[in-house]
């Protein structure tokens, strides 16, 4: 039952607990169809009526209830629970029902109020409903406070935390507090040995309530042998024991330089070497030289021989090239490489090209020169980086002539062809600069045609693909007989080549 949504008591035995404003009786069966005939739901049995509440979950939360979305399929749960007793049956029968998703919001349980007791009698009721079935929990609210003691909001956390060995998939959002309390991650020093997916995310600035206690230490998350996802959005204490997650794949981290008393990236990779995927957001590191600060601490030995994707989704700086050394030597496997934002600055072409000796694809949502700067050409650097590289692809992108003059030829002093073995070029959204719209065409096309005409070196060209279908005006988007002459240009490559 969401508080403020009638719904029936947690079980069938107890009245007394039974929120204000709930129906005592439900109708025996279901109510009569046409011409007061019997439905034809009410010859279904429970099972088969039960496998049809549970496909509630797979609908949108919007269709569902769109002015309350975050607990739309806990309403409807509630709901269907509350037509009759058949369906009452059905839905207290399939206990799947109740475990595939959890939403509990606790933000303001700490504070006395007439509601609490409402949310803790929804939370115990999805527990008690799910009965051993596997948990899937997401839970929204404050950091742990210790003077909470006695207070709805320490009770929610007791259940929570009492529920989490229980658990398949775990989301936390959390508030952090702005007192000396203990912080959060020392509360899960737990078992989990069904846990999949944990996701912890501080709602406000990860530097908001960064208080860390001096004493003791904690184990985050000690026994996870079945844990494949990790997401950590919060300002994790440097004293947390990492043990080792042997199954985990993705780790999502947010990497932190300029507190001395928090986690940052070398901390946590030792207890994940068999990841494949590694995502990074990076707070800001202005006021300390990171060159020298990861130097010092660079001596790890760890390796992540299974690392195929890097993503890099920081605003200012580039995350990658502070820790590229360490990955390159490391990471001898990866393959694909993921940036936020690029501005062809060159320690970022001088990072790409210390981690490029293998990556095959780069994608990058969008570039700050394109729209910061006089158009100077920012990819050929950054493509001259990564020898090996076959796909890129650009969210947003602005071009201009020099990004494909460089491309339509091989180097003058080497000799060399720039990303000899580009053969797909994916972009989303596309801007010609106007000033120089003919040249930048007329490189388009040269670009396109060179690289489907050559044999041997470099490789043909076999997709370029643009979608600008964003843009409503017709002058803002790219000349239909350029895309159909880029179309025809493709088609030449032979099948046998594609």
């Amino acid at each position: 039952m969401v508080p403020g949504v009638s719904a029936e008591p947690a079980s069938g035995a107890s009245s007394t607990s039974q929120p204000q404003g709930l129906s005592q009786s439900l109708p025996l069966q279901q109510p009569a169809g046409i011409e007061g005939r019997l439905s034809h739901v009410h010859s279904l049995p429970p099972e088969i009526l039960g496998e049809v509440f549970m496909q509630l979950h797979l609908l949108p939360a919007e269709d569902l209830d769109a002015n309350c979305p975050k607990f739309a399929h806990a309403t409807a749960m509630f709901t269907v629970a509350s037509v009759c007793k058949l369906w009452r049956a059905a839905a207290l029968g399939r206990a799947g029902l109740w475990s595939r998703r959890i939403v509990f919001d606790f933000t303001e349980l700490h504070k006395s109020g007439p509601r609490n007791e409402h949310w803790l009698l929804y939370l115990r009721t999805y527990l008690i409903r799910a009965r051993v079935r596997p948990l899937c929990l997401y839970a929204i609210g404050l950091a742990f406070h210790s003077d909470w003691e006695g207070s709805a909001g320490q009770h929610a956390w007791r259940q929570i935390l009492d529920a989490l060995p229980r658990c398949v998939r775990f989301t936390l959002h959390v508030y952090p507090t702005d007192g000396t309390g203990d912080l959060l991650p020392l509360s899960f020093n737990i078992a989990t040995p069904f846990l999949e997916e944990f996701a912890l995310l501080a709602i406000t600035p990860s530097n908001a309530g960064a208080r860390y206690s001096s004493h003791g230490c904690g184990t985050f998350l000690p026994n996870a042998p079945r844990l494949r996802k990790l997401f950590l959005r919060y300002p994790m204490p440097r004293y947390i024991t990492w043990t080792p997650f042997p199954a985990l794949e993705e780790l999502d981290f947010e990497a932190c330089l300029t507190e001395p008393h928090r986690a940052d990236l070398l901390d946590i990779l030792p207890a994940c070497e068999h990841i494949s995927m590694l995502e990074i957001c990076q707070t800001d590191t202005r006021w300390i030289d990171a060159a020298r600060y990861l130097q010092k601490r660079s001596n790890s030995t760890s390796t992540l021989p299974n690392l195929r994707k890097l993503i890099d989704v920081s605003d200012q700086l580039v995350m990658v090239g502070q820790y590229a050394p360490l990955l390159a030597r490391s990471c001898p496997g990866l393959q694909t490489l993921n940036l936020k934002a690029y501005a062809g600055t060159r320690a970022e072409v001088r990072a790409a090209g210390t981690l490029g000796a293998n990556i095959t694809t780069l994608d990058i949502t969008f570039s700050r020169d394109a729209f910061n700067s006089p158009p100077r050409g920012i990819l050929p650097k950054l493509l001259d980086a990564l020898p090996a590289l076959e796909e890129l692809a650009y969210t947003c992108v602005r071009f201009c002539a020099a990004d494909f003059e460089p491309l339509c030829a091989p180097a003058a002093r080497t000799g060399r062809w720039t990303a000899p073995r580009l053969q797909r070029i994916k972009c989303r959204i596309v801007l010609l600069y106007s000033l120089e719209w003919v040249q930048t065409v007329w490189q388009l096309v040269r670009f396109v045609k060179t690289r489907t005409e050559t044999a041997g070196q470099p490789g043909p060209l076999r997709v370029f693909e643009i979608d600008d279908s964003q843009f409503t005006k017709r002058e803002d988007r790219m000349p239909e007989w350029l895309l159909a002459v880029i179309a025809r240009l493709l088609r030449r490559v032979p099948e046998d080549d594609v």
